[in-house]
């Protein structure tokens, strides 16, 4: 009996070529910190991974630490300069083909002052503004200060905020306006500060000295003190004191002056 021969069957195995699934992302970290870029991939396997920065090829490194997990293919980096920032690139081959992502990194950029809030002297009543110019990566939190008191806009002061600029506008100044005014800036790379100093000028009449009348002294000591916080100039009935006639002496809280006093005075 005759055996009739077997049907031969054939097997092609079809490969199928990369594909991104997931681009790379554009990152924007914090200098100093550990950033992961990460894409998926699909295609037949073994899969080839390699990563660039701009045309230099990425090794692993004590900076750069290559992953390949299932379809997920990822680059840890730490970002300690600026010179790491740019365009990096991934490549994944296979026999059947490859593709290519790219996603940028860029760093966060802490606030620093282009200008700074000036320190001023003005008369009282006068209007005030205060005012820095700053760069950096937003978005920024912006405060003002006076002393360790934070500002808001009342009736007695306006805060202003643009992109890159904030400003205090202090209405009708008196004596109890001077002081340090501040602007705090921060965001999340970092935090700065700035101060200036407001000046009133003007004199404010302390107190009246009245001697007791039908008083007969050779030499009289007399004291007047008064809190000392910026220059201080002293009056006599209305006239303007000066250390020819009298002895000043100042101390770091207080503007003192004996005032040395004869029977010839007037």
């Amino acid at each position: 009996v005759g055996t009739k021969p077997s049907p031969q069957c054939s097997l092609t195995c079809l490969l199928l070529p990369t594909l991104i699934r997931e681009k790379l992302t554009n990152v924007q970290a914090v200098m100093g910190s550990v950033v992961m870029m990460e894409c998926k991939v699909a295609g037949s396997l073994p899969l080839s991974v390699e990563w660039s920065k701009g045309k230099q090829k990425i090794t692993k490194s004590s900076k750069y630490k290559p992953l390949h997990i299932d379809n997920t293919i990822s680059l840890e980096l730490k970002l300690t300069e600026s010179t790491d920032t740019g365009e990096y690139s991934c490549r994944v081959t296979n026999k059947a083909g490859n593709c290519v992502c790219s996603g940028v990194l860029t760093a966060k950029v802490p606030p620093s002052f282009v200008a700074e809030p000036e320190s001023q002297a003005v008369t009282p009543k006068s209007t005030v503004l205060f005012r820095s110019v700053f760069e950096g990566t937003p978005p920024f939190a912006i405060k003002w200060f006076k002393g360790d008191m934070e500002l808001i806009t009342g009736p007695s002061c306006t805060i202003r905020l643009e992109k890159y600029s904030s400003s205090v506008e202090l209405y009708s100044v008196g004596t109890l306006q001077c002081g340090i005014y501040s602007c705090h800036i921060s965001n999340d790379a970092g935090a700065v500060k700035s101060a200036a100093e407001l000046l009133v000028k003007g004199w404010t009449i302390l107190f009246f000295v009245h001697p007791p009348p039908f008083v007969s002294v050779t030499n009289l000591i007399t004291v007047l003190q008064c809190v000392r916080s910026h220059e201080s100039e002293w009056y006599l009935f209305s006239r303007h004191v000066f250390a020819f006639f009298y002895v000043m002496a100042f101390s770091l809280s207080s503007n003192s002056l004996p005032m040395f006093i004869s029977l010839d005075s007037t």
